[in-house]
């Protein structure tokens, strides 16, 4: 069922935000061990207290996804059980 596949899609964006915060995370970390002031440590710890919306956004994402593949596991079941009534009954669904 397409939900199924696109609650996959989902899971898989969520783990791919978090790896690439992740790496945005440790990039700019060496940039600012290279680089000394007091601005660059401003931008970086500007860009690390961001890990609080990193992290709601791949949980929502997550979220999101289980609802499509509940709701695809749904509306499979109905369809089964539609079939075979409609079966029991002589009749095409």
């Amino acid at each position: 069922v397409r939900s199924r596949g696109l609650g996959d899609v989902y899971k898989r964006q969520a783990v791919t935000i978090q790896t690439l915060y992740a790496e945005m995370l440790q990039e700019v970390t060496a940039t600012t061990n290279r680089m000394k002031g007091e601005a660059i440590e401003t931008a970086k710890e500007r860009f690390a207290s961001m890990q609080n919306v990193f992290d709601t956004i791949v949980k929502d994402i997550k979220a999101y996804s289980v609802f499509l593949n509940q709701a695809a596991e749904g509306y499979e079941a109905a369809e089964r059980e539609g079939t075979q009534k409609a079966a029991e009954q002589g009749k095409v669904f």
